[in-house]
């Protein structure tokens, strides 16, 4: 899931945007640090080796905190409440 994140941002376009729903926590955990990790220039370089930092980050985070369903939305399909959206923009 992490490796389609980093390679999904990385087939945009320059200001290209990124978007996930996620509808579970846990997803929704990874989906985050991920976005956080792209933003501050962190690139993994190998499974058991630290993270090395880069000069800049690839995304810029557009949405701090995720996006979740209106009431309505929710009143129309139940199984929308546990949505969540959160978008990044490349540099």
């Amino acid at each position: 899931f992490k490796k389609a994140i980093e390679e999904g941002v990385d087939l945009l376009a320059q200001e290209g945007r990124f978007c996930i729903i996620s509808f579970h926590s846990i997803e929704d955990r990874i989906v985050k640090h991920q976005f956080r990790n792209l933003s501050k220039g962190y690139s993994p370089s190998e499974r058991f080796l630290p993270c090395r930092e880069t000069e800049q980050g690839k995304v810029k985070i557009i949405t701090k905190k995720p996006i979740s369903p209106e009431p309505e939305e929710v009143t129309r399909n139940p199984r929308a409440r546990s949505a969540k959206l959160r978008v990044v923009e490349k540099l």
